[in-house]
């Protein structure tokens, strides 16, 4: 009769273990990380990309000869510390997470918005010049990074989580 030799099924059971841990991945989770973290790096670059208000302290006479003074002791950057990262949710087979920014301006501040030329504005000391005030497009020009370099994230990060659940790691 022929002997078979000794056989090692540790290699076999570790891949069978592999296997069961695939069936055991939580695709709801991956997605909504996955949603969080390109939300992210867009708050990231809008944060980076908003300008901060510069103001000095302005002082004009009125005709009566009193002097009134402005922005004395303004500061600045109150839309670029209100970007905010609303939670993930999951709406039929997509995944939605919201970058916002609450402040009351800050759409004509990404848009653009008109203006009365020839009003003066105490707040600055002059007159205002032009009928339209172009926008920023700082989220717009954000989100289209996103959308170009979200496809090689999302395969990078499945990748990677492909390869550890085959490989163990």
């Amino acid at each position: 009769m022929a002997k078979w030799g000794k056989v090692d099924f540790r290699q076999l059971e570790e891949l069978q273990e592999r296997i069961n841990r695939m069936y055991g991945f939580d695709r709801e989770e991956f997605c909504s990380d996955c949603a969080h973290e390109l939300a992210m790096r867009l708050y990231r670059q809008v944060v980076e990309r908003t300008d901060v208000g510069d103001y000095e302290e302005i002082s004009y006479t009125k005709k009566d000869g009193s002097i009134l003074t402005y922005n004395a002791e303004k500061q600045g950057g109150e839309l670029k510390k209100s970007w905010t990262v609303k939670s993930v949710e999951k709406q039929g087979d997509v995944y939605i997470c919201e970058v916002i920014n609450p402040k009351e301006y800050a759409s004509y501040y990404e848009y653009g918005h008109r203006q009365e030329p020839g009003r003066f504005v105490p707040q600055i000391g002059k007159k205002l010049k032009n009928a339209w005030v172009e926008g920023k497009f700082i989220l717009t020009a954000s989100e289209k990074e996103i959308k170009s370099m979200a496809p090689r994230y999302l395969e990078m990060k499945l990748k990677k989580k492909l390869g550890e659940m085959v490989n163990g790691k």
